[in-house]
């Protein structure tokens, strides 16, 4: 009792009071604060959420007011000297305080770095906007990008997408920017990096990009000059006459649309050297080998039906027309499928055997089915072969009906024996 009766009741109530009005002072200022803090940054950000969340203003509204009220309490616990617990919070104010500058630089960047943003995107889009970019892409794709949307879709225009994707790298930029201020390497230092390899590999991208689009104009201006100028040659006729193609299939057409291919995939060769990307390019690489070698073997294979043809109807439709029809067919569909190298060992020993069996399936018909007409061939060509004399046949012969000269009884032509025979003249 004589301890409560002691006591400084009057001191403490002083204390009390004062620390009433500290956290009085302390709540309306956290209130203006908050308050103006939030209108203020709405204002000049207008970063509203649209999703019902809280704002960019709000939330640093929130923050400014969590600072005074810490102010505050630090303010109540010296009134009432409770240094035991003070000494933490001094601790944690001190640390906020060293590393408030830092939070107020990043702040400011990232503020000032989304107002840029924006700017730079809305400045993009108004300039491509403005030089026709969305009707010249919706021209070279035929409407397929940057034409008008249907109804009820929203607009993906090449434009905006060219704006947001600046926008997305300013927002990067400033955000990494900002991590550095804070003096954050754990954060900063691996984003640095990454940005790093971002911006080094971009002008190859963008020049990559380039490429294709170049490609893509080329490709379809070539077509477009291509196939009326192949329709004008008849080709499409000659197809349908010649049953290469199915009904309602242009030849020109076709031709033109590979010719296009080439040409694109040979610019998509070309980007991705710029790129770096040796296995893609060495993909398109073999694809566009493989391609050509398939191209040109399905020309062969064309110029040999339509070589067949020409032939067949200048020789008729008999035997002898469908034998050279077929025969130059099978010569140029091996040719074709050689240079394809679609199993050359096979095309070869398949044309071989058809060539063997066709030499001997008519050597066979001819000395089967028609021996007597062999026969008959062959008589003739002995008889109308020259005759050859003999060496000693048709020398020195004796007068007609004689006997040979030099034998025994032998006599000249005036009645005498020869020389050397065994009559009595002989000497």
């Amino acid at each position: 009792m004589d301890a409560l009766a002691n006591y400084d009741w009057i001191a403490l109530l002083e204390k009390v009071v004062m620390a009433i009005v500290i956290l009085l002072v302390t709540w309306l200022l956290a209130k203006l604060v908050k308050m103006g803090v939030t209108r203020l940054v709405d204002r000049l950000a207008r970063n509203k959420d649209q999703g019902g969340g809280q704002d960019l203003g709000e939330g640093l509204g929130k923050i400014a007011s969590l600072v005074i009220w810490l102010f505050g309490l630090m303010a109540v616990l010296q009134v009432f000297a409770l240094q035991q617990v003070l000494t933490p919070v001094q601790n944690l104010l001190d640390g906020f305080l060293g590393a408030l500058p830092g939070i107020l630089g990043a702040g400011v960047i990232l503020f000032v770095g989304l107002i840029l943003a924006r700017v730079a995107r809305d400045l993009v889009r108004t300039v491509l906007e403005t030089a026709g970019f969305d009707r010249g892409v919706a021209r070279m794709t035929k409407g397929k990008l940057g034409g008008e949307p249907a109804p009820g879709q929203e607009a993906s225009q090449p434009s905006s997408i060219l704006a947001t994707l600046v926008y997305v790298i300013t927002v990067i930029v400033v955000v990494i920017a900002a991590l550095q201020v804070l003096g954050i390497p754990a954060i900063a230092q691996p984003a640095q990096d990454m940005l790093q390899s971002v911006l080094d590999v971009l002008p190859a991208i963008i020049l990559g990009l380039v490429l294709l689009g170049v490609g893509w104009f080329i490709g379809g201006l070539v077509y477009s000059l291509l196939q009326p100028t192949l329709a004008g040659t008849a080709m499409d006729r000659v197809a349908a006459e010649r049953g290469i193609l199915p009904e309602g299939q242009r030849a020109s057409n076709i031709v033109a649309r590979i010719v296009q291919a080439v040409i694109v995939l040979s610019f998509a060769v070309m980007a991705t050297r710029v790129l770096g990307f040796p296995e893609i390019n060495q993909f398109l690489g073999e694809v566009i080998a493989l391609g050509s070698r398939i191209l040109f073997g399905v020309a062969f294979i064309v110029a040999g039906v339509v070589l067949a043809g020409l032939l067949r109807s200048t020789l008729g439709r008999d035997t002898a027309g469908q034998v050279v029809y077929w025969a130059t067919i099978a010569l140029f569909a091996a040719m074709g499928l050689s240079y394809m190298g679609i199993a050359e060992s096979i095309v070869n020993l398949a044309f071989g055997a058809v060539v063997v069996g066709g030499a001997l399936a008519a050597a066979l018909a001819f000395g089967l089915g028609g021996r007597e007409a062999a026969a008959r061939r062959l008589a003739r060509a002995e008889q109308s072969a020259p005759v050859t004399p003999q060496p000693g046949t048709g020398a020195h012969a004796g007068t007609a009906g004689g006997p040979p000269s030099g034998g025994p009884g032998n006599t000249s032509a005036a009645g005498g024996p020869t020389a050397g025979g065994t009559g009595p003249g002989a000497i």
